[in-house]
C-alpha cells in the first residue's frame, strides 16, 4: 500500500484515463465505433491533462512516467490495435498480423521510453521514434477515410501500418508538442469529424 502514498494528481488523471480507454475497446469489442472513439479520444485529453499537471506541480518522477506508459498501451496500443482488426483490416489474418506489429513496436517503443525518457536536442524535446500517439492518430484518420470516403483502401491502410510500425523504435525525432492549444484542436477535430459522421 505504499505506492499509494507515491501518486500524484497527475497519476490519479492516468487512472481516470484508462477507465475512459478501458470502456473505448469494450465498445471496439461490441461494435459501437463510433462510442469508441469517443471515449478514445477523452483518455486522449486526459493523458495530455496529467502530463501538464505533472510539470505545473513538479511532480515529474519515473513511478508516474511508468503509470503513463501503462495507460498509453490501453489508450493507444490496444485501442489502435482492436479498431484496426474488427474494422480496417480487409481479412482476419492480416488484421491480427497488423494489430499485432501495432502491440509489439508500440510496447517495445513505450519500454525504450521508460529507460531513456524524454531526450533534448539543442534545447528542443523530443521523443526517439515514431510516438504511439502517431499511430493512434494515423489508425483514426485511416478509420475514418475507409469508413466514410468511396474509396476502398483496408489493404493500402493495413501495409502502411506493417511499414510505419517498426519505425516506433527508430532514431527519428518526434519533437515535444509544448502548445496544449494544439493538441486540444487535434481532438476537437477528431470528435467534431466522429459526431457529424
Amino acid at each position: 500500500m505504499d505506492l499509494i502514498k507515491k501518486l500524484t494528481k497527475a497519476d490519479y488523471i492516468s487512472f481516470i484515463g484508462l477507465f475512459f480507454a478501458w470502456i473505448s475497446i469494450l465498445l471496439i469489442e461490441v461494435n459501437i465505433p463510433k462510442f469508441a472513439i469517443i471515449t478514445s479520444l477523452i483518455a486522449f485529453m486526459l493523458d495530455i491533462l496529467d502530463g501538464w499537471t505533472s510539470r505545473k506541480f513538479k511532480t515529474a518522477s519515473l513511478l508516474g512516467r511508468q503509470i503513463d506508459s501503462y495507460v498509453d498501451i490501453f489508450t493507444y496500443l490496444i485501442f489502435s490495435a482492436l479498431l484496426v482488426f474488427k474494422f480496417l483490416s480487409p481479412n482476419l489474418i492480416i488484421g491480427i498480423i497488423v494489430g499485432f506489429f501495432i502491440l509489439l513496436f508500440g510496447g517495445l517503443r513505450l519500454i525504450r521510453f521508460n529507460n531513456e525518457g524524454i531526450l533534448s536536442d539543442k534545447g528542443a524535446t523530443y521523443y526517439r521514434g515514431v510516438t504511439v500517439v502517431h499511430i493512434y492518430l494515423l489508425v483514426l484518420v485511416l478509420y475514418f477515410i475507409n469508413k466514410y470516403s468511396n474509396l476502398q483502401l483496408s489493404w493500402v491502410s493495413t501495409v502502411m501500418l506493417l511499414v510505419i510500425c517498426p519505425s516506433m523504435l527508430s532514431n527519428f525525432k518526434s519533437y515535444k508538442i509544448k502548445n496544449l492549444l494544439y493538441l486540444i484542436s487535434i481532438i476537437i477535430f477528431f470528435l467534431l469529424l466522429t459526431i457529424i459522421s
